[in-house]
């Protein structure tokens, strides 16, 4: 199994759900192979598709939990960012 990136495309899939999604990416053409995100609009989503593996209680349950972990990056404001340091010159942005 592959790192933290694919445990959480996992716990995030509502396949697990019995929902089916399709039409999340294309493509501009079959010649070129670059994925294009498609707005959650348009998306084909059929919920109770197939029997689920886990409830939706859980599922959800999941969901609530990954979001409280998210860490929120707060600018600071105030302290200089440094963009380029040598040692005759610099840039300092105060953000």
């Amino acid at each position: 199994m592959g790192g933290h990136t694919t445990i959480n495309r996992m716990l995030r899939n509502p396949i697990y759900i019995g929902t089916l999604t399709q039409g999340r990416e294309t493509t501009l053409s079959y010649k070129d192979r670059r994925r294009i995100s498609v707005d959650e609009d348009d998306w084909i989503v059929v919920e109770d598709n197939h029997e689920p593996i886990i409830s939706k209680k859980d599922f959800y349950e999941v969901q609530r939990l990954l979001d409280s972990k998210r860490r929120n990056k707060k600018k600071k404001k105030g302290k200089p960012m440094y963009l380029l340091l040598r040692l005759d010159a610099y840039i300092v942005v105060v953000p």
